[in-house]
């Protein structure tokens, strides 16, 4: 198909919102996906992006294209997944994504893959952006927060966070423990930047502590996590990062501010091959000893 390259890249700007996130997903180099919408729109004789401060706003020829690419990706990808042949065997490759905050869990997770089905090959996709399973850009998704609604997905839940106000120790020996939300005036704070952050329960800081207090702020969940981790101010930690520090202390009279839930996520057409059937139950095992350890 002519310029199918091209639509396909004008299709994951479109979705994604800029050139650098779209050459990611492609794999491609920033170049190429600028180099792609030019030619897209000099052969259609139109624009079909706006750009502005935070990148390329898509034009309704440019949602079309997407849309055209994305039923056509799906297609392609339904019928490709039937008639593979390599479902018994694990020789083949199984891809894995989930938000940069799991990260260090994830370790667990692909060692635990490799050991039981040593012929996997893995790969790990850590991506603050929800990857689309439907056209394959991952085979299973663990993601956190508002249960994925898509029609063709199959959603499993598999943990729930907990999240509770923590100091490291290195924080306490330098300005001690606000005793209750009364003493929080006098201490040193790491939030979110924005009123409405991505994961809910990061609210909480926002609502029960001084503005002038929240003195680090970042839309980066694992950095908040490394300021508080490292002594640079107090914040929220699920449960199960802080027991991973040996000596962060939980502000007393506080308790559980919030919950997160973690969901197992997998297309509907991926879910009962043998691949994937295994690796779902690695995952599976690895938090729920994980849990258990807690």
């Amino acid at each position: 198909m002519k310029y199918w390259d091209e639509v396909r890249t004008v299709a994951r700007v479109a979705r994604l919102g800029t050139v650098s996130a779209a050459a990611r997903a492609l794999g491609v180099h920033r170049s190429t996906v600028q180099r792609h919408v030019d030619r897209m729109e000099e052969a259609l004789g139109i624009r079909l992006f706006l750009k502005h401060a935070r990148g390329y706003a898509p034009t309704e020829a440019a949602l079309e294209l997407r849309r055209v690419a994305e039923t056509a990706e799906n297609a392609f990808t339904s019928v490709t997944r039937k008639i593979e042949l390599t479902d018994g065997d694990f020789t083949a490759s199984v891809s894995i994504t989930a938000l940069p905050d799991l990260s260090p869990l994830m370790v667990s997770v692909l060692r635990e893959i490799c050991r039981q089905y040593p012929g996997l090959r893995l790969e790990f996709i850590a991506s603050a952006d929800p990857l689309s399973l439907e056209t394959g850009e991952a085979d299973i998704a663990v993601r956190i927060g508002q249960k994925p609604d898509h029609p063709d997905y199959i959603v499993q839940p598999l943990e729930t966070l907990s999240w509770r106000v923590f100091a490291s120790p290195t924080y306490v020996a330098r300005h001690g423990l606000p005793r209750g939300t009364d003493e929080f005036d006098a201490h040193f704070f790491a939030g979110p930047i924005s009123e409405k952050p991505r994961l809910q329960v990061l609210r909480w800081i926002i609502d029960q502590v001084p503005n002038n207090n929240i003195v680090i702020r970042s839309n980066d969940v694992k950095f908040l996590e490394a300021c508080v981790l490292g002594g640079a101010a107090i914040g929220l930690l699920p449960t199960r990062i802080a027991s991973d520090h040996e000596g962060m202390v939980e502000i007393e009279g506080i308790g559980e501010v919030g919950t997160t839930p973690v969901w197992l996520v997998t297309h509907v057409d991926q879910h009962r091959r043998p691949k994937i059937q295994a690796s779902l139950s690695a995952v599976k095992s690895v938090f729920r000893n994980q849990k258990a350890l807690q």
